[in-house]
């Protein structure tokens, strides 16, 4: 898909303005459900979520599932649906989730666990970088 919004067709246009929230890239982000590790965060946002699982799968389009986030100490338990899952190539999936029933509460837990994952991110960007140069 362009990123030039004047190169996309209609359709993808309408596809990447259908985003209720913004969302983050996240590292070191964990799915969890019940006490098993799900997958790997790749993104959040308020209203949902998009997970890289390896394995065996055994979900499919609209199973609800009480899920974990994990980001070091920090656990944040919501209530997610399946809106999709696509196959990335030998047993490895990415899976579209969406949050149907936040409380306020829930939405500020998700946006703080989210902050400190997109942190991560940014401390580790900027020692690859501190590295680079004195290299």
């Amino acid at each position: 898909m362009p990123l030039d919004p004047t190169q996309m067709k209609a359709s993808e246009a309408e596809t990447c303005n259908a985003r209720r929230h913004g969302r983050v890239r996240c590292e070191y982000l964990l799915c969890c459900h019940g006490r098993t590790k799900f997958g790997h965060v790749v993104d959040l946002s308020a209203s949902g979520m998009r997970v890289v699982c390896k394995g065996r799968i055994k979900v499919q389009d609209d199973d609800r599932m009480d899920v974990t986030l994990k980001w070091q100490d920090v656990l944040v338990s919501v209530s997610a649906r399946v809106v999709w899952v696509k196959k990335l190539g030998y047993r490895k999936h990415l899976i579209g989730f969406t949050f149907p029933d936040l409380s306020p509460s829930a939405t500020a837990e998700i946006n703080h666990i989210a902050h400190l994952a997109t942190d991560s991110l940014t401390v580790a960007a900027a020692q690859i970088e501190a590295s680079r140069a004195g290299e």
